[in-house]
C-alpha cells in the first residue's frame, strides 16, 4: 500500500561513508525526513493543507546547517498551502523579513506566560531580522557590508543563483537560489564602513577568505 511505504522503507545517504539514515548526524537526518514528508504530501497522500510540527531542528547544527533546514521548511510552506510549527532557541529559525511568521514567546516561572506576537510592521520587522554575527567563525567565505544593504544583497544573490549555472560531473546545473548557505557563505552586517577593519583583521587571523562590498565613499575613509 503506497499510504504505508514510508513504514518499511530503508534509507541509505552517501556523505562519504554510504551507511543508514539513523546512523547519520542530526543535521542530515533533519534534512532527508523534511524532504521525505514534503515529498510524500505532493505526490502521495496529500488532499488539501498539511501540518509539520518540528521540535528544535536546529540540535547538534551549526548556523550554515541550520539555515538549510530552515531554507527545506521555507520550500514545504509552498507560498502558505502548508503550515509549520517549530519550537527552537535558535535565531535562525524565527529571524525572517516576511510578514507570515507568528510568533509565540513562551515564559517560564511561577506562572508560565505566552505572549502571541506578529510582525507586519517596519520597525517590528527590523527588530526580528537582527542577528548575531558570531556566525562568521563558523563559515567557509565571508562577504562583509556597511549595514542594512545585506539584505538587498542577500535577495540578489538568490536571483544570481537562479540564473547561474555550474558543472558538476558530465552535468550542467543551477547554482540555486540558496547558494550561500549551500556552500557556507555568511554575509555580516558590520554596523558601519568604519568597523569593517575590525572583522577583516579577525578573519584573517583564522584565515577565512573575505570579500568587502561598500560605498563608493569608502576609499576615502
Amino acid at each position: 500500500n503506497k499510504q504505508d511505504v514510508y513504514k518499511s522503507t530503508l534509507i541509505y545517504v552517501d556523505d562519504g561513508f554510504n551507511s543508514q539514515l539513523d546512523e547519520k548526524g542530526s543535521g542530515i537526518q533533519s534534512a532527508v525526513i523534511i524532504a521525505l514528508f514534503d515529498y510524500y504530501i505532493r505526490n502521495i497522500a496529500h488532499t488539501s493543507g498539511s501540518l509539520l510540527a518540528i521540535e528544535e531542528p536546529e540540535i547538534y547544527l551549526h548556523p550554515h546547517g541550520r539555515r538549510v533546514i530552515s531554507d527545506r521548511l521555507d520550500a514545504y510552506l509552498d507560498d502558505n498551502k502548508n503550515q509549520v510549527i517549530v519550537t527552537t532557541h535558535a535565531p535562525e529559525f524565527i529571524c525572517s523579513p516576511h510578514e507570515n511568521i507568528n510568533l509565540i514567546v513562551v515564559k517560564k516561572g511561577e506562572d508560565t506566560k505566552a505572549y502571541n506576537l506578529n510582525f507586519n510592521e517596519v520597525k517590528g520587522k527590523q527588530i526580528l531580522i537582527k542577528k548575531q554575527n558570531a556566525e562568521m567563525f563558523f563559515s567557509d567565505a565571508v562577504i562583509l557590508v556597511e549595514g542594512g544593504d545585506k539584505y538587498i544583497l542577500e535577495s540578489i544573490a538568490e536571483k544570481f543563483g537562479i540564473e547561474k549555472t555550474i558543472k558538476q560531473g558530465d552535468q550542467i546545473i543551477s547554482l540555486g537560489k540558496c547558494w550561500l548557505n549551500d556552500y557556507n557563505v555568511s554575509i555580516i552586517n558590520c554596523g558601519g564602513k568604519t568597523e569593517l577593519w575590525k572583522y577583516v583583521n579577525i578573519l584573517n587571523k583564522i584565515d577565512n577568505p573575505w570579500l568587502v562590498i561598500a560605498d563608493f565613499d569608502f576609499p576615502k575613509r
